[in-house]
């Protein structure tokens, strides 16, 4: 049981962090993204035996990205993304980044779903074949979702600029 919990407790230290930007990002909600980081693991830990470690970051994610969406769906309204929450006014460079940053953000809120997770998940650093296997969509369809998401950023980021 004490190796259990330390595997488990490494397990926690290394994607922790990761399965909460990524739920942070798909819903906007910062107390959202800690609830499902807790309810990930604890899901993780229930199932601890069923786990591969080859696979362990996918099927967080996967874990986290099914619970925003239960959430979201439960709340039967799509949730604002807020994207300024403990971020005071600055001036100058700062305010222009945070300008940008809000650009791509928005637009990252508009990508639909499947785009969006698949483009957050490769940005975490999965695989395109993690990505599959944590949507249930073959490798290819991941590779033409992530990159479809990306021109539309750039699209809609170009076009906010201008």
């Amino acid at each position: 049981m004490e190796n259990e919990a330390a595997g488990f407790h490494e397990l926690w230290s290394r994607y922790a962090r990761d399965v909460r930007r990524f739920a942070y990002h798909l819903s906007g909600d910062a107390a959202l993204a800690e609830d499902v980081v807790s309810e990930t693991f604890l899901r993780a830990w229930t199932t601890r035996g069923r786990i591969e470690i080859s696979t362990v970051k996918g099927y967080l994610f996967t874990i986290a990205r099914n619970l925003v969406f239960q959430e979201m769906r439960g709340r039967k309204r799509q949730v604002g993304l807020d994207w300024d929450v403990g971020i005071q006014d600055r001036v100058g460079p700062e305010l222009e980044a945070r300008e940008e940053l809000k650009q791509v953000q928005t637009a990252l809120a508009g990508l639909p779903e499947l785009e969006r997770s698949a483009l957050l998940m490769r940005a975490e650093g999965l695989t395109y074949e993690e990505i599959a296997a944590a949507l249930g969509i073959p490798a290819v369809t991941v590779r033409v979702k992530v990159h479809r998401a990306r021109l539309k950023l750039a699209e809609q980021t170009t076009r906010s600029v201008k």
